[in-house]
This record gives structure tokens, C-alpha cells and sequence, in this order.
């Protein structure tokens, strides 16, 4: 009873500590794109849309990936699953975005050849680029192999400390029942011992 209630403990502290990770990931944006007491929600809804592939990401990692192949077939198998699950995660989320600029570039010559008077919305706010940025690609594969990393060291931990805690255990129990035994094998010679010197007094 007590090694299932620890196993549950680790179980619903490691992922209520990915839960609250998370959570924050989605909270700062709001923080970050707060201007004069304002916030400005099309860049929020605009960095969690972003954000929302890389979850999704990780829920796969973390329910399908990790505990089919790491734990159950070895660790061969569970590298060339990340390996094809990354990068097809970084082809797509690739082929997505530049399907999104060029829809974006179609939508703003669209909208720059209406006359002045039907445009009434604004275009969606265009993805910021610093001198010092990487490729998408690039940016998308490391952000996932990060994701996929601190995932699988996380659970590995939670599951070498528990294997470590039913070792102990096992070895406690045994060491008990070795103890039982003897027990059960020194008290019929000491009684009949005793007697023998009871007999012979």
C-alpha cells in the first residue's frame, strides 16, 4: 500500500510540475505584450498560436512516446521514433508556416489594391525577425528535440526513483521473510534443546 501511494504521488507530481510549466510557457506572452497597461491580444493569440503545435508536441511525447517505446521496447527503438516523430513535427510545422507567409503575402497585396475605404481590418500582425534570428527550421528542430529531452529526462527520473524505491522494498521484505525463516528453523531445536536439558537436570 505505501509503494502504491508513493508510485501515485511521483505519477501526479510529475505531471502536475509539466502541467505548471506549461501554463507559464502560455501565460507569458501576456506579461510580454503589455504596453501602457494594455495588452495587446492579437499579439498574445498570435505567439499562442505558435505556442500550441510545440504542446501538442509534447502530449504525444509524453502519453505515446516515451511509454510505448522507451519503457516498454528499449532504447533503440524509442530514439528512431523521436527521431522520425521530430522531424516530421519540424517538416510539417516548416511546410505550415510557409504556406501561412504566402497567404499572408497574397492577403496584403489583396488588401493594398482595395481602395482606402474597404479597409476596415487590419492584416495579422507579421512575425517579428531580429539580425541575430535562425531558420524556422532550425528554430523548430531544436525547440523540439529541447521539448522531447526535458520530457524523457524528466520521466526517467520519476521512474528510476520509483524502480529505486521497489528495490528497496523487495530487499526489505526479503530480508524479513529470511528472518521469518530462520526463526521458524531455530525454535523447534532451541525448545527441544531445552527440554533435553530439563531431561538430563
Amino acid at each position: 500500500a505505501a509503494m502504491k501511494i508513493r508510485n501515485h504521488v511521483l505519477f501526479y507530481g510529475e505531471n502536475l510540475m509539466a502541467l505548471m510549466i506549461w501554463l507559464l510557457v502560455f501565460a507569458s506572452p501576456v506579461l510580454l505584450y503589455r504596453y501602457n497597461g494594455q495588452t495587446d491580444w492579437q499579439q498574445v493569440y498570435f505567439t499562442w498560436r505558435g505556442i500550441l503545435p510545440f504542446s501538442l508536441l509534447f502530449l504525444i511525447s509524453h502519453f505515446i512516446l516515451i511509454p510505448i517505446f522507451l519503457f516498454k521496447k528499449g532504447k533503440w527503438q524509442f530514439l528512431i521514433a523521436a527521431t522520425i516523430l521530430i522531424a516530421g513535427f519540424s517538416i510539417v510545422m516548416y511546410v505550415g508556416e510557409n504556406f501561412r507567409r504566402q497567404h499572408l503575402q497574397t492577403s496584403e497585396r489583396q488588401y493594398m489594391h482595395r481602395p482606402q475605404a474597404d479597409r476596415q481590418f487590419p492584416l495579422p500582425p507579421a512575425p517579428r525577425t531580429t539580425p541575430l534570428s535562425f531558420p524556422p527550421f532550425f528554430t523548430t528542430l531544436l525547440l523540439s528535440v529541447l521539448i522531447v529531452g526535458f520530457d524523457t529526462g524528466l520521466r526517467a527520473l520519476v521512474r528510476t526513483s520509483r524502480m529505486e524505491q521497489e528495490k528497496a522494498l523487495l530487499e526489505k521484505e526479503n530480508i524479513k521473510n529470511q528472518l521469518a525463516f530462520l526463526r521458524t528453523q531455530i525454535s523447534p531445536h532451541f525448545f527441544m534443546n531445552t527440554l533435553n536439558n530439563i531431561h538430563a537436570l
